[in-house]
């Protein structure tokens, strides 16, 4: 895009001396000159371009990081995330968000169902043992 800009510019200026050059009251049209010109600018314009590119980028960005840096704190304290989050929520079925809660919590939950498996049989094995002893049937 910066190169067809430049070109365009470019290829104006020679239209511009194609069609003649005012010196004062006369208006000199020529070849020779636009081929003179024309070789001059060939030669300029490889080092102009990359050079105009070069200061355009970083006009560019400066400019675009300066906008970033005025407008980002007013749009988050514009965004309301918590009421965002409260109305995503309330907006969710209620199988939906069960199917997300059980998800979640699926693998956190085989383990608490494992561990009070394990804790209530040793339990009723240590209250077995303890019945069995205070009525000496062991």
């Amino acid at each position: 895009m910066i190169d067809e800009l430049i070109d365009t510019t470019i290829e104006d200026i020679k239209k511009a001396i194609r069609e003649g050059i005012s010196v004062g009251r006369f208006t000199i049209k020529g070849t020779i000159i636009v081929t003179a010109v024309d070789k001059v600018l060939d030669k300029a314009i490889e080092k102009v371009k990359e050079k105009l590119k070069k200061r355009i980028k970083e006009k560019a960005t400066n400019i675009i990081e300066q906008h970033i840096e005025e407008e980002l704190p007013i749009m988050l304290a514009q965004l309301n995330i918590r009421q965002m989050v409260i109305e995503t929520f309330m907006e969710i079925d209620i199988e939906t968000l069960e199917k997300i809660v059980v998800g979640f919590s699926e693998n956190q939950l085989k383990h608490i169902t494992y561990t009070g498996a394990i804790l209530g049989a040793l339990i009723g094995l240590i209250e077995s043992i303890y019945i069995y002893l205070e009525r000496g049937i062991l």
